[in-house]
C-alpha cells in the first residue's frame, strides 16, 4: 500500500506575459485549495447542485420557501423527506453556474473556471502535472522545483540531467 502523501499544487490562469495576453499560467507556490476559496469567495455561493430545479419546483409556496431558505439549519433534509431529494453540495458563481462541488474542493484536486483563459483556478497534484505546469512551478523557483526537474525528466520532457548544469 503507497502510504506517500500526494503535494497539491495551484494554479492561476488570468492575463499576463509581455503582452498581457490572457491564458497567461501562474504557479502560485503560496496558495492552499482553501486559499483559491477563501480568495474567491465573494464571488462563491454554495448550494445544492439541482437547487434551481428545486427553487423552481416550489414556486411561490411561502412556507416551502421558507423551509428553502433554512439551509443552515438543516432545511435540506425536510425536502429530502418530501420527495425533492437535495443534491451534491456546489460552489456557484454570482451567474448561478456550477464551478466545483466541494467534495472535489475538499480532496484538494478541483477546478474553478470563472472566465475562462482570464480567471482559472485550479488545483492538481504535482504528479499528474503536464510540461507547460511543471515549466511554470521551475520558473518560479521556490517550493516544489526539485519534484519539477525529476518529473520533467520522468515523464520523457526534458532529457536525463538536463537541469544538473543549473546547479554548476
Amino acid at each position: 500500500m503507497n502510504t506517500q502523501t500526494r503535494t497539491i499544487v495551484c494554479f492561476h490562469v488570468t492575463r499576463g506575459g509581455r503582452f498581457h495576453n490572457q491564458g497567461h499560467l501562474v504557479y502560485k507556490s503560496w496558495v492552499t485549495p482553501q486559499d483559491v476559496i477563501k480568495y474567491n469567495d465573494s464571488n462563491l455561493f454554495t448550494n445544492p447542485k439541482n437547487w434551481f430545479e428545486i427553487k423552481k419546483r416550489i414556486g411561490d409556496r411561502p412556507n416551502l420557501n421558507e423551509k428553502f431558505d433554512l439551509y443552515d439549519n438543516g432545511g435540506w433534509e425536510f425536502f429530502n423527506k418530501i420527495g425533492m431529494p437535495v443534491g451534491e453540495l456546489y460552489y456557484f458563481d454570482a451567474n448561478q453556474n456550477p464551478i466545483c462541488s466541494v467534495k472535489e474542493v475538499e480532496s484538494g484536486e478541483f477546478r474553478m473556471e470563472f472566465d475562462g483563459d482570464y480567471n482559472t483556478w485550479y488545483c492538481t497534484s504535482i504528479e499528474d502535472c503536464n510540461e507547460h505546469e511543471l515549466q511554470a512551478i521551475i520558473d518560479k523557483g521556490c517550493d516544489n522545483v526539485e519534484r519539477a526537474k525529476e518529473l520533467m525528466v520522468e515523464n520523457g520532457y526534458a532529457p536525463a540531467g538536463w537541469y544538473s548544469q543549473d546547479e554548476a
